[in-house]
């Protein structure tokens, strides 16, 4: 039984040890004066380390027509163009000194491989300066006053208290308790809804994201996300209530899927699985992959997780899809230098409501860039 309370007092305490959190992290090692201390707090698990890193790049006016769709708000609009005019600097930061080939993309760039979640997160902590620390453990509670921040977290090893004068907020938050979100996710706390309780403002937090690639495990109930090579692999037919099976994706998202370049046609994806299962059909999958391939995906990527207890004759007799909600297209109010309305509380990544939508590769540059602002705020 763990009773003893590791309590810790720093300048700045960063919650999220995903590509946000230590995007933040290694970025503010950078910028703020050596004499301000900083803790990052999280839990080991999660998506980033399973999640494909692809990097928007694009001039910067094409940038901000994307980024800015939508959106009326000026502190966001001044945000999304700060992103549009520095996005191609980031990256340059973010990649230099390291030896991780790269390969171009209909929209900008991603990592040559598979299994590239875990990379970043290395990436970024080999980033991050010495005096820099780093918690292990689930964010279960904050108190929230202004200037006055106590973060609460527990592990396996031990619970901990971090007293903070500027928290920031750099977690996907996207937990859900809805049926079919993706599945690892949904076992961490809410932050979106916890800081809603402590008086945060949120905004749009019941606009949904549909992911169309979930497969549901019928035992547990939990939902889980098909990516990487195992997804190259995979054809897509719907099924009617009369039993008729139909080939429906069109050859250009086939191509894309095949060749892991399908996130630029995300929203066709969406809209486009969503219809079949409006109309009552079934989305089967099959895999063309070997049983030796498969076994050795399932035993060592990543993405095999969730293939675990499953073997080959189950995965090859199908897989039945069920698009489910990814994640909220709203978040948490941020201005134009990302504070909440609590002085001292800042938000950047998936948790805040800089976008009005969620376009693909941009999750880890804004973070980089925007960063540079609670710097600038902090110092």
């Amino acid at each position: 039984m763990k009773t003893d309370v590791l309590k810790r007092d720093c300048d700045v305490a960063i919650i999220g040890k995903g590509t946000a959190g230590l995007s933040v992290a290694a970025r503010l090692s950078e910028k703020l004066k050596n004499d301000i201390n900083v803790t990052v707090v999280g839990s080991n698990f999660g998506n980033s380390a399973f999640s494909p890193w692809n990097l928007r790049l694009q001039d910067t006016n094409s940038m901000f027509e994307l980024l800015s769709r939508g959106i009326k708000d000026n502190d966001q609009i001044s945000l999304v163009r700060k992103v549009s005019e520095e996005h191609q600097n980031a990256v340059n930061w973010l990649l230099s000194g390291s030896n991780i080939q790269v390969v171009e993309t209909p929209f900008g760039i991603r990592p040559v491989g598979y299994a590239t979640g875990r990379r970043m997160l290395k990436l970024l902590e080999s980033k991050i300066n010495n005096y820099f620390s780093i918690i292990n453990g689930k964010v279960t509670d904050i108190n929230i006053e202004p200037n006055n921040f106590k973060t609460f977290t527990s592990s396996k090893k031990s619970n901990s208290e971090i007293r903070s004068k500027y928290l920031v907020i750099a977690s996907g938050g996207k937990g859900h308790t809805q049926e079919n979100t993706t599945g690892n996710v949904s076992k961490n706390t809410n932050i979106i809804n916890l800081v809603d309780r402590k008086g945060v403002e949120t905004v749009d937090t019941d606009r949904a994201m549909i992911h169309p690639f979930l497969i549901k495990d019928e035992k547990t109930g939990i939902s889980g996300l098909i990516a990487g090579k195992f997804l190259t692999t995979c054809d897509f037919y719907s099924i009617d209530k009369f039993g008729n099976t139909n080939e429906f994706l069109p050859s250009n998202i086939k191509d894309s899927i095949k060749n892991n370049d399908y996130h630029h046609l995300f929203s066709d994806l969406e809209k486009l699985f969503s219809s079949k299962v409006i109309k009552g059909h079934k989305i089967i999958m099959y895999t063309r992959m070997t049983e030796k391939d498969f076994d050795d995906f399932k035993l060592n990527d990543e993405y095999g997780q969730i293939f675990k207890n499953k073997n080959f004759d189950e995965i090859n007799r199908g897989l039945n899809i069920v698009p489910g909600y990814h994640y909220t297209l709203g978040g948490i109010r941020i201005d134009k230098q990302c504070e909440t309305n609590i002085p001292g509380l800042f938000a950047l990544g998936e948790s805040s409501n800089l976008y009005n939508e969620r376009p693909g590769g941009v999750g880890h540059i804004d973070s980089l860039v925007l960063s540079d602002v609670i710097a600038s705020a902090i110092n």
